[in-house]
Protein backbone atom coordinates (compact mmCIF):
# COMPACT_ATOMS: atom_id res chain seq x y z
CA UNK A 1 0.00 0.00 0.00
CA UNK A 2 1.60 3.20 -1.07
CA UNK A 3 -0.18 6.63 0.53
CA UNK A 4 -2.62 6.91 -2.65
CA UNK A 5 -4.00 3.46 -1.36
CA UNK A 6 -5.51 6.15 1.42
CA UNK A 7 -7.04 8.13 -0.88
CA UNK A 8 -8.60 5.26 -2.79
CA UNK A 9 -9.77 3.46 0.16
CA UNK A 10 -11.33 6.74 1.32
CA UNK A 11 -12.79 7.28 -2.02
CA UNK A 12 -14.57 3.65 -2.21
CA UNK A 13 -16.21 4.40 1.22
CA UNK A 14 -17.75 7.83 -1.07
CA UNK A 15 -15.94 9.87 2.37
CA UNK A 16 -15.07 13.53 1.43
CA UNK A 17 -11.76 14.52 3.16
CA UNK A 18 -13.49 16.62 4.80
CA UNK A 19 -15.42 13.68 6.45
CA UNK A 20 -12.48 12.02 7.24
CA UNK A 21 -10.35 14.87 8.58
CA UNK A 22 -13.48 16.06 10.98
CA UNK A 23 -13.47 12.20 12.36
CA UNK A 24 -9.71 12.80 12.55
CA UNK A 25 -9.89 16.20 14.37
CA UNK A 26 -7.97 17.85 11.45
CA UNK A 27 -9.38 20.72 9.14
CA UNK A 28 -9.76 19.50 5.96
CA UNK A 29 -6.31 21.08 4.49
CA UNK A 30 -3.97 19.95 7.28
CA UNK A 31 -5.91 16.29 5.74
CA UNK A 32 -5.44 16.97 2.53
CA UNK A 33 -1.85 17.72 3.25
CA UNK A 34 -0.83 14.68 5.05
CA UNK A 35 -3.31 12.04 2.49
CA UNK A 36 -0.81 13.68 -0.14
CA UNK A 37 2.13 13.54 1.39
CA UNK A 38 3.29 16.58 2.59
CA UNK A 39 3.20 15.53 6.16
CA UNK A 40 3.39 12.23 7.34
CA UNK A 41 0.47 10.57 9.88
CA UNK A 42 1.10 10.12 13.10
CA UNK A 43 0.64 6.88 14.67
CA UNK A 44 -2.44 7.97 16.46
CA UNK A 45 -3.95 9.07 13.34
CA UNK A 46 -3.04 6.00 11.49
CA UNK A 47 -5.18 4.13 13.87
CA UNK A 48 -7.94 5.94 13.85
CA UNK A 49 -7.36 6.30 9.84
CA UNK A 50 -7.58 2.80 9.44
CA UNK A 51 -10.57 2.24 12.11
CA UNK A 52 -12.68 4.93 9.74
CA UNK A 53 -11.51 3.36 6.27
CA UNK A 54 -11.76 -0.48 7.95
CA UNK A 55 -7.87 -1.03 6.70
CA UNK A 56 -5.58 -3.58 8.31
CA UNK A 57 -3.63 -1.39 11.05
CA UNK A 58 -0.28 -3.64 9.61
CA UNK A 59 -0.49 -3.61 6.34
CA UNK A 60 -1.34 0.32 6.32
CA UNK A 61 1.84 1.00 8.19
CA UNK A 62 3.84 -1.63 6.41
CA UNK A 63 2.72 0.14 3.01
CA UNK A 64 3.68 3.84 4.50
CA UNK A 65 6.82 2.87 5.46
CA UNK A 66 7.07 1.38 1.91
CA UNK A 67 8.66 -2.08 3.62
CA UNK A 68 9.09 -4.52 0.82
CA UNK A 69 7.45 -7.67 0.57
CA UNK A 70 10.24 -9.61 1.55
CA UNK A 71 10.30 -7.70 4.69
CA UNK A 72 6.58 -7.91 4.88
CA UNK A 73 6.83 -11.28 4.97
CA UNK A 74 8.74 -12.37 7.35
CA UNK A 75 7.04 -10.19 9.76
CA UNK A 76 3.80 -11.92 9.26
CA UNK A 77 6.28 -15.38 9.82
CA UNK A 78 7.55 -14.13 13.04
CA UNK A 79 4.95 -12.42 14.89
CA UNK A 80 1.88 -14.78 13.43
CA UNK A 81 0.52 -14.80 16.61
CA UNK A 82 0.56 -11.51 17.36
CA UNK A 83 -2.90 -8.92 16.79
CA UNK A 84 -2.24 -5.60 14.25
CA UNK A 85 -1.64 -3.86 17.59
CA UNK A 86 1.17 -5.89 19.13
CA UNK A 87 2.77 -6.20 15.28
CA UNK A 88 2.84 -2.27 15.34
CA UNK A 89 3.99 -1.87 18.94
CA UNK A 90 7.34 -4.77 17.58
CA UNK A 91 7.61 -2.54 14.29
CA UNK A 92 8.12 0.52 16.37
CA UNK A 93 10.37 -1.24 18.91
CA UNK A 94 12.87 -2.86 15.62
CA UNK A 95 12.31 1.21 13.70
CA UNK A 96 13.61 2.63 17.06
CA UNK A 97 16.64 0.56 17.19
CA UNK A 98 17.33 1.42 13.23
CA UNK A 99 17.24 5.30 14.43
CA UNK A 100 19.55 4.89 17.46
CA UNK A 101 21.91 2.44 14.89
CA UNK A 102 21.74 5.14 11.88
CA UNK A 103 22.26 7.93 14.45
CA UNK A 104 25.05 6.12 16.11
CA UNK A 105 26.66 5.69 12.67
CA UNK A 106 26.62 9.53 11.90
CA UNK A 107 27.89 10.32 14.81
CA UNK A 108 31.38 8.18 14.06
CA UNK A 109 31.10 9.82 10.74
CA UNK A 110 31.25 13.41 11.40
Amino acid sequence: MKINLIKEARLAKRYSQENVAMDLKLSQSQYSRRENGYINFSLDEIRRLCKILNLDLLQTVIGLLHISESEQDSYHKKEFDLSSEEMLKELHKSLTESKILVTSLLKKIN
